[in-house]
C-alpha cells in the first residue's frame, strides 16, 4: 500500500511512496530525474528513537545508494540507538566524520603551516612580525616541516638550551 505525502518536488501535489523489501526503507520515484532511462529513485529510511517517528532521505539511486545501503544504514542507526553508542541519527553521523576529517587534517598540520595561521590571526607590528620570521628561519628551520604534535616537550626544552 502506498502512502500519499506532500511531495518534496517543486510543482507537483504528491508522491507516490513504495516499498522496499528491507524493513523502514521505502522510495519514491522523481517525475524529472531519470536514471538508466527509468525515473530515478529517491531512498529514505524510517525508524523510531524514544517513541517518536523519524524519516530521513539517504539519496538517489543515481548516486549509488541502494536499498541494501539503506538497510544496513538503518540498523546501524536502530542498533546504536539501543545501545546509547555513537550516532542516533543521520545527521549526527554527518557531523561525527566531519569531525574525524578536521581531527586527522589538524593532525597532519606542520609546523610552519601554524606559524602562517598564527600570524595571518593576529594583529601585530611590523617589527614584531619581522623577529618572528627570523626566529622561524633560524632557530627552527629544520623543523618546519615537522608535524606539530611530532614535537615533544623535551625537544621544545633542548632547542630553548641551545638557543640560550
Amino acid at each position: 500500500v502506498a502512502n500519499r505525502k506532500k511531495s518534496p518536488q517543486k510543482g507537483s501535489q504528491s508522491v507516490k511512496w513504495s516499498s522496499t523489501r528491507h524493513t523502514g526503507v521505502r522510495y519514491w520515484e522523481s517525475e524529472t530525474r531519470k536514471h538508466r532511462s527509468h525515473p530515478d529513485k529517491c531512498y529514505v529510511i524510517r525508524y523510531k528513537n524514544q517513541g517518536r517517528s523519524f524519516s530521513e532521505t539517504i539519496g538517489w539511486q543515481s548516486g549509488g545508494i541502494t536499498p541494501e545501503y539503506c538497510s544496513n544504514l538503518r540498523g546501524q542507526i536502530t542498533s546504536n540507538i539501543k545501545t546509547g553508542q555513537s550516532f542516533h541519527s543521520l545527521q549526527e553521523k554527518r557531523n561525527l566524520d566531519a569531525a574525524k576529517r578536521t581531527a586527522e587534517k589538524s593532525k597532519a598540520v606542520t609546523l610552519i603551516q601554524a606559524f602562517e595561521d598564527f600570524k595571518s590571526t593576529r594583529t601585530l607590528k611590523a617589527t614584531t612580525l619581522r623577529e618572528y620570521d627570523r626566529s622561524i628561519n633560524t632557530a627552527f628551520t629544520d623543523w618546519q616541516s615537522r608535524r606539530v604534535i611530532d614535537i615533544s616537550r623535551d625537544a621544545v626544552s633542548k632547542r630553548h638550551q641551545k638557543l640560550k
